[in-house]
């Protein structure tokens, strides 16, 4: 006779494969609506992990072994990670798909996911889907010594502004001195040349695809909502359909009612669960799926 844990593992692996059928089934109805062939890349919006060069190496083996004669419709939803990384994971599907190459939005694309993006020849969003600022993010330790996460621009600022204040102060520069000490010089130098990098990908990006007639000067004007920190306020604000468009980008507006949304709908709702479970990554399409395991360190 079979334990209750015995069930329960037997339970969850048929519930596991019942998903994974639906999730294919559905990526096949999108491909009938798009035109293009399909391939889903989600990472964990719960797990603390970000898109990294691991990810790149899995979807250009996924592409590898799928044909994209019609072109390629990457189902996006990702926190963001590594710039790099999605410099790399732009070229990956522009050459797999002969620069055939959408982006559909599922829910969010933030930072890396919205570089992804844009150096795609179209994206597609719901009306509630959104993209990011693309400035990165420092890992660093509170007092206490817990990690967080810092946008690179307060770092920055922070560290201009006590210098300055040090400078031009008439009485009590200490204060100053004692929190400039806090800093390191070598690590601020190279989170500026992070920042710069940052925006130059995704011009670059731009300029490589849906934005080619227009110069990289006037690209960087027209993303100012992606980099400029006080257009958005705060890092994980979310960048809306009218206002991607009014910066330049080739989007299409795919309605809450429209039967392609209701299929990108579930198949998220699927694809979330999976990655929130056991797992934090997953790159598939309808015939091939690749996933990483979540492990506690």
């Amino acid at each position: 006779m079979k334990t209750k844990e015995e069930l329960s593992l037997e339970k969850s692996s048929d519930e596991t494969k019942q998903s994974r059928e639906r999730r294919r089934e559905l990526l096949r109805k999108l491909e009938a609506a798009v035109g293009r062939t399909v391939i889903a890349f989600f990472t964990s919006q719960t797990y603390p992990v970000a898109v990294d060069q691991t990810d790149a190496d899995m979807l250009e083996d996924v592409l590898r072994q799928t044909r994209l004669h019609n072109g390629l419709c990457l189902v996006l939803d990702t926190p963001g990670g590594d710039g790099i990384t999605a410099e790399r994971i732009v070229r990956i599907c522009r050459v797999y798909s002969d620069n055939k190459f959408d982006v559909f939005v599922a829910r969010r694309a933030k930072s890396a996911g919205t570089i992804i993006a844009m150096g795609s020849s179209r994206i597609l969003m719901g009306e509630t889907s959104a993209l990011g600022r693309i400035d990165p993010q420092i890992l660093l330790k509170e007092k206490n010594g817990s990690p967080c996460l810092i946008p690179a621009h307060v770092v920055v600022t922070s560290f201009d502004e006590l210098s300055k204040k040090a400078k031009t102060s008439e009485g009590h520069v200490e204060v100053y001195l004692r929190q400039l000490n806090d800093f390191d010089a070598i690590q601020i130098e190279l989170i500026r040349r992070q920042l710069r990098m940052t925006e130059d990908i995704a011009v670059r990006c731009l300029k490589q695809g849906m934005l080619a007639h227009i110069s990289k000067r006037e690209i960087k004007k027209k993303i100012a909502p992606f980099v400029t920190p006080t257009v958005t306020k705060a890092h994980a604000r979310d960048i809306f359909f009218d206002e991607a468009q009014k910066a330049g980008l080739k989007i299409e507006l795919v309605r809450h009612d429209n039967p392609i949304w209701i299929v990108v709908s579930e198949f998220y709702a699927l694809a979330w669960d999976f990655v929130t479970s056991e797992h934090c990554k997953l790159i598939e399409s309808p015939d091939c799926h690749f996933s990483l395991p979540w492990q506690v360190k």
